[in-house]
């Protein structure tokens, strides 16, 4: 029994979040609720309760479930440059390795300046990582649906085989053209279609409709945690790593002119015209990344 993280989510119903219920399981609702918590100012990262929920949560994730190295500081790193560094202690951004280096990837051998953010269409970060094994693809990072992020690869060391598109020719044709060796990937976990199995059994999510390449569309949202704790990994990728670019684009289109060496933080959608990830993720809350505010 998580009784860490039940302790959690009784503090979190004693302080309002009603909704949460005390069963030990860290689920999407428990998640919403915490970063909803403390981006009020109504609960600390560093709070004893938070931190042995954190270690509780990502201490499942050992060595007998994720085979690879294992630092088991539970939560408290990101793998940046082959060294672990430390999170900000007061953001409930937990990171744990799962399966390093296991997927297809390749040798970083140029500076980054781009994120590109996905979703998986998978039922969990875990799936995610089988699909992508299962395809001969990868990316650094998985957004699971509870906000854990799931660590890959090493961005500093390795370029990961997660986003191909298209630059628009002079004569207005279009040429195939990829956006792996200056870029991170990152996945958040969401079925995005309510009629697969996956989209089915994730009763939790919104159906919510936004224009992708002048098209409405109707599909699953992502949780309120998985946008907070995607935003919070970007932050601590730009404090890490200056040279990743914080521009970026609110609206879902493909315009051609973004190449692999545009900085900035985009969608597969703003660089492959036939891709409409990552569906449902606020854009121009990217201004936040720039601006370094938590």
């Amino acid at each position: 029994m998580n009784t860490a993280v039940m302790a959690l989510q009784a503090m979190l119903r004693a302080r309002g979040k009603t909704v949460v219920v005390v069963n030990g399981t860290f689920d999407a609702v428990t998640s919403n609720a915490m970063w909803a918590a403390w981006r009020a100012g109504d609960l600390n990262a560093a709070d004893p309760t938070m931190v042995a929920a954190r270690a509780e949560v990502c201490g499942a994730f050992g060595p007998n479930r994720s085979p690879g190295p294992w630092d088991g500081l539970a939560g408290q790193t990101i793998l940046l440059g082959g060294k672990s560094l430390p999170l900000p202690p007061d953001v409930p951004l937990w990171v744990v390795p799962y399966n390093l280096h296991q997927l297809k990837h390749g040798l970083r051998q140029q500076t980054i300046v781009q994120a590109i953010l996905h979703h998986d269409a998978a039922g969990s970060a875990e799936q995610c990582f089988r699909v992508l094994k299962a395809r001969g693809l990868s990316t650094h990072f998985a957004v699971d649906d509870c906000g854990l992020v799931l660590q890959f690869l090493d961005p500093l060391v390795n370029v990961a085989w997660h986003a191909m598109g298209e630059v628009r020719r002079e004569d207005g044709s279009s040429i195939e053209h990829g956006f792996n060796f200056r870029s991170i990937g990152i996945d958040l976990s969401n079925p995005v279609d309510p009629a697969t199995a996956a989209g089915r059994a994730d009763a939790g999510r919104e159906l919510v409709t936004q224009k992708i390449h002048g098209r409405d569309l109707t599909r699953l949202d992502f949780y309120a945690c998985q946008e907070e704790a995607g935003l919070a990994l970007l932050k601590v990728l730009h404090a890490r790593i200056p040279s990743l670019g914080t521009s970026y684009r609110p609206d879902a289109v493909w315009k051609g002119d973004l190449t692999r060496n545009t900085p900035g933080i985009f969608g597969h959608y703003h660089v492959a015209k036939g891709k409409i990830d990552p569906f449902g993720f606020p854009m121009n809350r990217l201004a936040e990344v720039a601006a370094g505010t938590w």
